[in-house]
């Protein structure tokens, strides 16, 4: 079991945007780190997504992310096999097959903040 950690440092435009793509091996996202730069940090009403390119399938959206640096930990609720009804009380970690893609909107003008996604391969 190995953890491979991509690092986003993010520096939004002018209109407080910013996206990139991280190379993923594949595996299970374990966890995602936003940390809070201490001169120019992201403005708290921006709103962050993680997206497999692919398959276009969510990951992670957060609105508002707030002024504090926080962890998430993504995770999605587990479909009984029998019938499909998703659970309301078993989650599980998501499993990531391809190239992802992170997206900051709404971060301030040029501001800057620094994301760690964590992939078990």
């Amino acid at each position: 079991m190995t953890i491979q950690v991509l690092t986003v440092s993010v520096a939004t435009d002018a209109s407080g945007d910013y996206t990139t793509t991280l190379p993923s091996g594949g595996g299970v996202l374990r966890q995602v780190r936003y940390v809070v730069d201490p001169t120019s940090p992201l403005d708290a009403g921006a709103d962050i997504t993680l997206v497999e390119d692919t398959t276009g399938v969510n990951l992670l959206t957060m609105a508002n992310i707030g002024a504090s640096s926080f962890t998430r930990l993504p995770r999605k609720f587990v479909a009984n096999p029998a019938d499909g009804v998703e659970s309301t009380t078993n989650v599980e970690a998501l499993a990531v097959h391809q190239s992802l893609t992170f997206t900051v909107a709404q971060g301030g003008d040029t501001l800057v903040g620094k994301f760690y996604v964590y992939i078990e391969e």
